[in-house]
């Protein structure tokens, strides 16, 4: 760490040097950039006020770190630049500031041991790990179940019914976090580049039973951020249908290269399920709690 150092709380103007830190991250760990300056900008826009849930800690040769917090979750980045006693020192200094924040959470790089070994000496414990899969196969479409039907997603008319059905179908999850509807709107819907026709919603006797969420991140990958079947309208198909419908849909948009979505490392039916659809385990991230998992609320 430079002698010189400001650490102070993220600024708008911070964005660039943000950017140019989180790239640098992304290609330590997997080869290329991936954060792109919409993403972040998206995030510090949800995380304000910026003063009471983010810090950074500045350098001569730029942010070497930097954390947002939003609720009892935090999103922890820091340079590959730094030495590794430096690295650690920059990360403790950051993680010990979001627990005081009101984090007792965080995702880490399984690739990232250091960050790994900072958050143990802090006291956080290794909870549960969630992959990253790609699509590396395609596989068509089943057809709907019968009397279920698409309906163009219209975000003022059905954001709220989609919310309900997506909460309820993950409430035995518990790895699950119960988003109240504005978080989850600001984090999946209203992003400026979750479009409505990447979002799709299945509908039966007027009422929503399934949805399929999308997003196209960096320009040449398409995500499937949630995916999730009423629990009245499960084992007909329809998780398998919207799975593979999304991942065309979003295949098919200009610049697309890949299609990727997340899940939980515990949960085998949905492992089975998107291997069956095609995809693949591209890479893992370890989540770290300050309480042991079976001490914390999830919903």
């Amino acid at each position: 760490m430079a002698s010189a150092e400001l650490f102070r709380p993220i600024q708008t103007a911070d964005l660039p040097a943000l950017l140019t830190t989180a790239q640098a991250l992304d290609t330590a760990l997997w080869g290329r950039p991936e954060t792109d300056l919409d993403d972040l900008a998206h995030e510090l826009s949800v995380s304000e006020p910026l003063a009471v849930s983010s810090r950074a800690l500045l350098t001569s040769d730029g942010i070497d770190g930097f954390v947002l917090v939003r609720g009892s979750e935090c999103a922890l980045t820091v340079h590959p630049r730094p030495t590794s006693d430096q690295r650690a020192a920059v990360a403790s200094r950051l993680l010990s500031w979001a627990r005081t924040a009101g984090a007792d959470e965080v995702d880490l790089a399984a690739p990232d041991t250091e960050l790994q070994d900072v958050a143990t000496a802090l006291g956080w414990q290794h909870t549960h790990s969630s992959h990253e899969l790609l699509r590396r196969r395609h596989v068509p479409p089943p057809a709907l179940p019968a009397g279920v039907r698409l309906r163009r997603f219209q975000p003022e008319q059905h954001a709220r019914a989609v919310h309900r059905m997506l909460y309820a179908f993950w409430a035995a999850t518990p790895t699950h976090h119960d988003r109240p509807y504005h978080q989850w709107r600001e984090l999946f819907i209203d992003h400026p580049a979750s479009l409505p026709d990447q979002q799709l919603v299945a509908w039966q006797d007027g009422e929503v039973v399934g949805a399929a969420l999308g997003r196209i991140f960096t320009g040449d990958t398409g995500w499937i951020l949630q995916l999730g079947v009423a629990p009245a309208a499960r084992r007909r198909g329809l998780g398998r249908a919207l799975l593979c419908l999304a991942a065309d849909r979003l295949a098919a948009a200009p610049g697309v290269q890949e299609v990727g979505l997340s899940v939980d490392a515990t949960n085998d039916a949905a492992l089975e399920l998107y291997r069956s659809a095609g995809f693949e385990v591209d890479r893992t991230y370890r989540r770290f709690s300050v309480q042991p998992q079976t001490e914390r609320s999830n919903g």
